[in-house]
């Protein structure tokens, strides 16, 4: 019995991706040639725009069971200090809030992620989504610390958006840049 090379079943995996890859694009025949650019800047607005108006989800503070600290005079006179130089920093900020159309948008992108039906790209697409919107590390590091392997994870990305595009155009849905 003999046995396949590792560089031959890879080769074989990228052949198959790339074949699958090709009739998806030819499913997609009716879209807009930067459909997938699109799809992908509306995703990262939308999980932008979500994270600035709802934040993270967490505890408010971790509590203690210890009685708090006495404090000197000096340390409360360094700490009204020190928040006073926050809150004039917090004074002067802007924030802009989302316009309905921005939310709706932000909404329906979002709701795009029923589209993607295979578990892998979902999860793909899930650690992009969480990595643009928090702004973390390298979505890629992300994803090989959750154990995929780094070009697998670009694969199964860019069929998640493949397939959001498949969907879009098979139920007739224009797709629209974002408005900002």
């Amino acid at each position: 019995m003999r046995h396949e090379s590792n560089h031959a079943i890879e080769r074989r995996a990228r052949l198959e991706y790339e074949s699958e890859i090709e009739r998806l694009a030819r499913e997609t025949a009716g879209l807009p040639s930067d459909a997938v650019d699109i799809i992908r800047e509306r995703l990262q607005f939308s999980a932008r725009l979500i994270e600035r108006t709802t934040g993270r989800v967490r505890p408010k503070e971790y509590g203690s069971a210890w009685p708090p600290m006495l404090r000197e005079f000096a340390d409360l006179v360094a700490q009204e200090e020190a928040q006073e130089g926050d809150r004039e920093r917090e004074h002067n900020r802007i924030i802009l809030q989302p316009t309905a159309r921005q939310i709706t948008q932000a909404e329906e992108a979002l709701a795009w992620r029923r589209y993607v039906t295979e578990a892998q790209a979902l999860a793909a697409l899930n650690i992009w989504l969480r990595c643009k919107a928090l702004r973390l590390r390298s979505w890629q590091k992300e994803a090989v610390r959750r154990g995929f392997s780094r070009e697998t994870a670009k694969r199964r990305l860019a069929r998640a958006f493949f397939l959001i595009a498949v969907g879009l155009s098979r139920d007739g849905k224009p797709i629209e840049p974002v408005t900002r």
